[in-house]
């Protein structure tokens, strides 16, 4: 059974319009009722696919901003402060204690724990970038799953 061919080849005819540059592509399309049924039960199958996939990733995405979140936790905050005492220049972690900023002699510019300490503070710096694009990732990724009525468990705070 062929759906729409005819009826719209008619009613360009009788408005006048007719030529090889008016002629629609649908017109000359078949549509058969079995293949739109098929379309619409795919569609269905697809949505599930997508509503699927959309948790997966949203879970990932929590581990991850969990992950995150535990690895700045073990590195050290503040920044590091070079002073210069005479001829000699050392190095100074400063931070936050309570509300006071505290600082912190760690030793010379040159010993090997200022610059394990540069080190963990730059890995530090890193996994907060890291975890703003990601929270980022995952407030937007919430935001569409609200709005397209997907199921999701929102982690407590």
């Amino acid at each position: 059974m062929t759906i729409g061919r005819l009826a719209q080849l008619d009613r360009a005819s009788a408005s006048g319009a007719e030529g090889h540059a008016f002629e629609s592509r649908i017109a000359h399309r078949h549509f058969y009722l079995p293949f739109q049924l098929l379309l619409v039960y795919l569609k269905d199958m697809n949505f599930s696919a997508i509503n699927g996939m959309l948790q997966l990733e949203h879970v990932q995405l929590a581990k991850k901003v969990e992950r995150l979140k535990n690895e700045c936790g073990q590195r050290p905050k503040g920044s590091l402060v070079l002073k210069r005492r005479g001829s000699q220049q050392y190095i100074y972690l400063v931070k936050r204690v309570s509300g006071k900023v505290v600082t912190e002699y760690i030793g010379k510019q040159d010993s090997w724990k200022a610059k394990g300490l540069m080190a963990k503070i730059a890995e530090r710096r890193k996994y907060e970038d890291d975890l703003k694009l990601a929270e980022a990732e995952l407030a937007r990724l919430e935001k569409m799953m609200k709005a397209s009525g997907v199921f999701f468990v929102e982690p407590n705070p």
